[in-house]
């Protein structure tokens, strides 16, 4: 299937405007991720599940971020993820709470341990999406 969105790049360099998908099943974290980005340029779209993230970024046709949490993301759910994130060229970074990062081993996505304050919160979304050499 043919990636018809813009990319990554193009969306930043258009607008300073993100939107940054959190999947994570818990409500309240979702919250907390949307209250800790009020203020910036920064659409946050809570999804609780990877299949709900899929149907809103087929929906918007783009994302700049996702931030999924571990908890979410099992066995082949690694390859499908990183296939999502290359498909509307967008980061993934998957949270990881409990340090179980082996379960990913030799899948390209990036990690990040799951932010637990607001600042963390800020900048490790802001920090992502102004960093050019992480991978897409």
């Amino acid at each position: 299937m043919p990636n018809l969105s813009p990319s990554r790049n193009d969306r930043l360099a258009a607008s300073s405007h993100a939107t940054v998908l959190i999947v994570d099943r818990e409500t309240l974290y979702r919250w907390f991720v949307s209250e800790s980005l009020h203020g910036f340029d920064i659409d946050v779209v809570p999804c609780r599940s990877l299949d709900e993230a899929t149907a809103v970024i087929r929906r918007l046709g783009a994302a700049d971020l996702l931030l999924v949490d571990s908890d979410l993301v099992g066995g082949g759910d690694y390859e499908r993820l990183h296939a999502l994130a290359q498909h509307a060229s967008m980061r993934c970074v998957v949270l990881d709470a409990d340090g179980d990062r082996r379960r990913a081993a030799g899948c390209a996505l990036t990690f990040a341990d799951k932010p637990v304050d607001a600042d963390a919160v800020v900048r490790l979304v802001v920090g992502t999406l102004a960093d050019q050499t992480l991978p897409a």
